[in-house]
């Protein structure tokens, strides 16, 4: 896949600072049992009661266990001697590692990465900058994604043939892109294309994420890819590839719902497809399914489907004027909240966006400004430790992190570090947990993602 215009670099803020930091935290709670050190490396958690003493309940139960559970993850296929490595000794080794092998070796974190592993990327962004970095380093021999596996299979799709993309940790997957089955998918477009009317086109139209075989049966049939960054766009694209457009829209049933509405389709021209026991047509009403102008996925986000109507109200009364961010995948519900609430003048504005555009507005800005945001603890918790003159608030009174994107582990990544290392060395060793995928897959998901690289700027 070409690169045409590639953003600049974004690696995590000052280096090994916060990895630093977290390390020194973890020493001082082994000298001082009892402390309270997590408060060094979290910044937001104090604006609730009852997460702050889940906090310090975890701590004085479970010590060093419960405080790296926080911050750097859950080691579930890391292999000996990794495994049992203490955290302090992991950090000092991966920096001697990540220095050897920085010349074949880039490694991309999402946003939504715990801290330690944070620390250690070369870039950092949401899955779509993820995928046009991938796509533009064919300098380096490996791409080590500490993501998802979703994320690490498309960088296969789009990075040069001679490239290994490695997933620090198998198990790191996404319940959402489990919901919407290729094989499932594919039986739905095929169901709303027997159905169609003379001259109505159905176009297969799915998020990022997805498994690389969903976006193939896109690229296939006159479909895009779409992240949370592009979505209204590509929407508008499709729609706009004929008079008489149909889209079947996978996997994430809110992000669906929210972006139509946005665009001004009603809720009488969406039905949602169920997946679930395979029910004929999905559950829908023939008639329902062949007038609709958009059919959605039954599909989920676990982490951003925790948040509540009763979240904007509960903030807005603990926060009037803050100006609400809310991330796309989010509940309709949630949605219509927060604007009946700036409606009421309660918040200031309510932002609907992408976690990159999240970032974004919280950077631009000012002392003083007050946000509160709907997404992912990991990258809320980062703005905050990162804009100290500005008050960030994660809209939850409970934790709720990614916790597949928690199986990648400092641990883990030096595992895969320190096995590049040998393999540079002419070791015979196997590397692991190497990303492949099927070349006519990877053929037809590079048509979607290079028509989704292709869309004008949002």
């Amino acid at each position: 896949m070409a690169d045409r215009k590639t953003p600049a670099a974004a690696p995590p803020a000052e280096g090994f600072r916060r990895a630093d930091q977290i390390l020194d935290a973890l020493r001082r709670r082994r000298a001082e049992p009892g402390a309270d050190c997590a408060s060094e490396c979290q910044a937001i958690h104090f604006e609730h009661d009852e997460i702050a003493e889940r906090l310090r309940r975890s701590e004085r139960e479970h010590g060093g266990v419960g405080f790296e559970l926080l911050f750097a993850g859950t080691d579930v296929d890391t292999p000996e001697p990794w495994k049992s490595l203490p955290l302090d000794q992991t950090i000092e080794r991966l920096k001697t590692a990540k220095a050897r092998v920085a010349r074949d070796v880039i490694v991309l974190v999402h946003h939504y990465q715990n801290e330690a592993v944070y620390s250690f990327g070369d870039f950092g962004g949401d899955s779509f900058l993820l995928a046009r970095k991938a796509a533009s380093q064919p300098d380096r021999r490996y791409i080590v994604f500490c993501g998802v596996h979703f994320m690490a299979e498309t960088a296969r799709v789009v990075c040069h043939p001679d490239q290994v993309v490695i997933l620090p940790s198998l198990g790191a997957g996404c319940s959402m892109a489990d919901m919407a089955k290729p094989e499932d998918a594919e039986d739905a477009f095929d169901a709303l294309r027997s159905l169609a009317r003379p001259g109505r086109t159905v176009i297969p139209i799915t998020y990022m994420n997805s498994e690389a075989a969903l976006k193939a049966l896109c690229g296939r049939n006159g479909g895009v890819v779409f992240t949370s960054s592009n979505a209204e766009t590509a929407f508008r694209w499709a729609l706009a590839r004929s008079g008489d457009v149909q889209l079947l829209c996978t996997p994430d049933e809110y992000l669906g719902r929210n972006v139509a509405r946005r665009l001004g389709i009603r809720d009488d021209e969406m039905v949602t497809w169920n997946w679930m026991g395979h029910p004929p047509l999905g559950g829908c009403p023939r008639e329902a399914l062949a007038a609709a102008r958009v059919v959605l996925w039954r599909g989920l986000c676990h982490v951003h489907d925790m948040f509540e109507p009763r979240h904007v109200e509960l903030f807005a009364e603990r926060l009037p004027r803050a100006t609400f961010l809310l991330h796309p995948e989010v509940r309709p519900a949630v949605v219509e909240e927060a604007g009946r609430q700036a409606r009421a003048g309660a918040i200031a504005e309510v932002r609907l966006g992408s976690t990159e555009a999240i970032k974004k507005w919280i950077e631009q800005g000012n002392p003083g400004d007050v946000f509160v945001v709907a997404t992912e603890w990991n990258l809320v918790n980062r703005l905050a430790l990162d804009h100290p003159d500005r008050r960030v608030v994660f809209m939850a009174d409970v934790l709720c992190k990614c916790s597949t994107m928690n199986r990648i582990t400092p641990r883990g990544l030096l595992w895969t570090l320190e096995t590049i290392e040998r393999k540079l060395r002419g070791e015979e060793v196997a590397l692991p947990n190497v990303i492949d995928v099927p070349m006519d897959v990877r053929r037809d998901a590079n048509v979607a993602l290079q028509r989704m690289l292709d869309l004008p700027p949002g």
